[in-house]
């Protein structure tokens, strides 16, 4: 049983777990008289003695791990996960080439630069004031946070915060740690992220890249702050990249957005006097007759579709909450929900009148729907006639990792079972076409 409670308490290697059992074993037969079973003894001594006891078993490998209320728990290595075990961000996500460069990979999930020694300093006094313990060495840039080490069992933090006088002996002595088992569970909490930021006077620029790297997006932040009760601080936080104005705007669409993931979107809504198309998410389209088309010799198209079509409107509205416009590409509109990830498409609109649309462009309102686009009044793009197409992207995860993707813009849930959606582009013969392929997941 000792064995096995060295794994539960999160040790991952065979040897140590054998040395735990062998001494285990030991201690019963002393204190009861016991004879000991050579042959069962023998087992354990060559168990600890082979090579492969000592390799560490990465079945179900640890993390830094993004809590629900916006910390980073050290779990072991540098790949960061959420709760569930799904992947943020890899370690090519962070320029990483080891899973032990547990500090590189902190620094690069609140964006600070390496090189910056001032910054660099202050995320090390960060996390051994949360309590991580670094190996010893006079030089910081010589720490270790990972692996078995020369190292104080406690860091300095706490030996002057939390200990007696006569503890300081012992604590200060410096020997052989296993720093990954040492510090696993050990959280950097969402306040002290935000107290480190401030002591530094992070510039603007490096406060949204944090922002948007680690959390996704200001909506996510300020959700992440309010279930560890740090609401006021992380807007604050955002108030030294936004304006008052656009603070409102983020804090409007936070009260949307969550309640769209609740209640859904109302779409229709969007497309005033506007017919609806019968094919909707994720269905297929069956062979469909083009009135127009983007590819050379098209006469016919089939889709996996990716949101809802409309005809026949008056209009295009914001479903609610203020959204940006991010770009265009012929005749797609792209458009980003405010401060947050969730991005929407407009297709088949008029091209000329979306090359003259700025970049950052805000629609929306405080009180409900705002006018966007005038409705087309013929087929732009690759169409059966004039009418719009609706699709929505956010990051979630998907076979345990986070990627954009299609959700269905009434209820804003991805199909789980369904990453890729195709499309399919035939000539007048219905010969498939070279030009057929996946749906960018923009």
């Amino acid at each position: 049983m000792s064995h096995e409670g060295t794994h539960a308490g999160g040790n991952r290697i065979e040897g140590f777990a054998h040395l735990q059992g062998n001494d285990t074993y030991n201690t019963i037969n002393e204190m009861f008289g016991l004879q000991g079973d050579a042959e069962f003894s023998g087992q354990m001594i060559n168990a600890i003695l082979n090579p492969e006891s000592w390799k560490e078993n990465t079945g179900e490998v640890d993390n830094w791990i993004r809590t629900a209320e916006g910390g980073y728990k050290y779990d072991g290595v540098a790949t960061l996960k959420d709760e569930e075990g799904n992947v943020i961000k890899s370690l090519k996500d962070m320029g990483l080439g080891k899973e032990s460069q547990i500090e590189g990979a902190l620094l690069a999930i609140l964006s600070v630069d390496k090189n910056d020694s001032e910054k660099v300093a202050a995320v090390r006094h960060m996390m051994e004031a949360s309590g991580l313990i670094h190996s010893y060495s006079e030089n910081p840039d010589d720490w270790y946070w990972t692996g078995v080490r020369e190292a104080r069992s406690v860091n300095l933090v706490d030996i002057a915060t939390q200990h007696e006088m006569a503890e300081f002996a012992n604590l200060l002595t410096v020997k052989k740690h296993d720093l990954t088992e040492l510090n696993r569970g050990t959280t950097i909490s969402f306040a002290a992220i935000v107290e480190m930021m401030n002591e530094v006077n992070m510039d603007e620029a490096s406060i949204k890249k944090f922002v948007y790297s680690a959390y996704d997006s200001a909506i996510d932040f300020l959700n992440f702050a309010d279930r560890g009760g740090n609401l006021s601080i992380a807007t604050q936080m955002l108030s030294q990249y936004l304006d008052p104005d656009q603070l409102d705007q983020v804090q409007v669409n936070r009260e949307w957005y969550n309640n769209a993931l609740i209640s859904g979107v109302n779409i229709d809504g969007m497309f005033p006097n506007a017919v609806r198309d019968k094919v909707g998410f994720g269905m297929s389209s069956g062979l469909l007759k083009l009135a127009s088309s983007s590819v050379e010799n098209a006469k016919f198209f089939q889709e996996e579709h990716t949101g809802i079509d409309f005809s026949r409107g008056t209009g295009i509205q914001t479903p609610g909450g203020y959204w940006e416009f991010d770009h265009s590409d012929n005749h797609k509109a792209y458009i980003r929900l405010f401060g947050g990830n969730l991005m929407m498409r407009v297709q088949h609109l008029d091209p000329a009148v979306l090359d003259e649309i700025p970049k950052g462009k805000i629609y929306g309102s405080s009180e409900g729907a705002a006018k966007i686009f005038d409705f087309p009044t013929k087929s732009f793009g690759s169409g059966t006639g004039a009418h719009v197409h609706i699709d929505m992207t956010r990051k979630m995860p998907y076979s345990k990792i986070y990627v954009r993707q299609f959700v269905d813009p009434e209820t804003l849930k991805p199909d789980p079972a369904r990453l890729e959606y195709r499309y399919y582009y035939y000539d007048s013969n219905q010969k498939k076409l070279e030009k057929s392929g996946l749906f960018a997941r923009y």
